[in-house]
């Protein structure tokens, strides 16, 4: 590795940290543009690997971006959970950069197994018990994580912290009595909630949105366009409501995280759910750079709630997702559509 003004080579000393390498940034993650550099270290004496974050040389007295930096450390210190990495240490060097030491997560992503063609309807559902727990203890300490994506969830192939996955990147995480503001990175995507995209009130059912595109998606091959009972009818009916249910466009028809984890435990018991699936058709998850923004989102755009009887209502209109922002302008906004739309 190179040296630079701001890159910190193998070998640097920060606190009592050796760097060995640099982290590569998923996208989505509220680092990506570059406002703090993050590193694998391991520490001088005790056998401890971490991801050290470190505040860039350009932006040395400039609050936000540390304070933003800082708050990610105060939230995970906050939390007790073996699915949340711990923060070890603050500190500031020399030149009066922050850095933060935050447990080093092993293991490959859920990104990864999201795009398989062939999905075990019991991981999937291990999967909507697990992340539904972590979110459970977060948000009963009233912190939302916001940013839930499959790059986000990490298996622990090594089991060395006696729980199955681990959430990472709480660098956009909130919480809810807060008087901060609320913005978050500007990166938009297919797993925020509407009310996020439309700058609304929140709660932590955004959190449970998003895990129900992630479960659709590891379901299906595709993101949310239609019920997942058409898209995927051999999963248990119990499951197919919950996730509907979770991807509604009003959040108070969403089930909370605590529901969610007693529903899906109640349906892992009672389902025959070991048995494999070929998702319908190709996967059409699409890179980052390719989906049109919903950077217009309004709560005048939202369809009328259905209160009575919940039934799912798709996020936003995904059949034409891929048309062409028009040249020189803003990305174009999608009116959001309720099933009833269709009927």
């Amino acid at each position: 590795m190179t040296r630079t003004p701001d890159r910190l080579g193998i070998g640097a000393r920060i606190g009592d940290y050796v760097i060995e390498g640099e982290v590569e940034i998923s996208p989505g993650d509220p680092n990506h543009e570059g406002a703090l550099g993050l590193y694998e270290a391991v520490h001088r004496v005790l056998p401890r690997k971490v991801m050290l974050k470190v505040l860039q040389p350009h932006l040395v007295g400039v609050r936000p971006v540390a304070v933003q930096m800082l708050r990610e450390a105060c939230i995970l210190e906050a939390l007790h959970h073996a699915g949340i990495p711990r923060v070890y240490e603050c500190g500031v060097t020399t030149d009066r950069r922050p850095w933060v030491a935050i447990e080093l997560v092993s293991g490959a992503s859920f990104d990864l197994e999201v795009r398989q063609r062939s999905v075990v309807i019991k991981d999937v559902v291990t999967l909507i018990e697990n992340v539904a727990d972590i979110l459970a203890h977060a948000h009963s300490r009233g912190v939302v994580h916001r940013n839930l994506r499959p790059q986000t969830i990490v298996r622990d192939h090594d089991d060395r912290r006696g729980f199955p996955l681990c959430i990472t990147e709480w660098g956009d995480a909130r919480t809810l009595d807060t008087s901060a503001p609320m913005e978050s990175s500007e990166e938009v995507h297919y797993y925020r909630a509407p009310e996020l995209l439309a700058g609304d009130p929140f709660d932590g059912r955004v959190d449970v949105f998003s895990l129900g595109v992630i479960a659709y998606e590891a379901l299906t091959g595709q993101l949310p366009s239609l019920p997942i009972a058409r898209r995927c009818p051999m999963a248990p009916a119990k499951l197919t409501r919950l996730i509907d249910r979770m991807l509604a466009v009003d959040p108070l028809t969403r089930p909370t995280a605590f529901e969610v984890a007693d529903d899906v435990r109640d349906i892992g018991s009672t389902a025959t759910i070991d048995f494999s699936i070929e998702p319908e058709g190709d996967s059409v998850v699409q890179p980052a750079e390719e989906i049109v923004l919903l950077t217009d989102l309004s709560r005048e755009a939202l369809p009328e709630p259905i209160r009575e009887r919940p039934r799912w209502t798709p996020p936003w209109a995904l059949k034409d997702r891929t048309a062409a922002v028009p040249e020189g302008g803003a990305p174009r906004t999608r009116r959001t559509r309720s099933v009833r739309d269709d009927t």
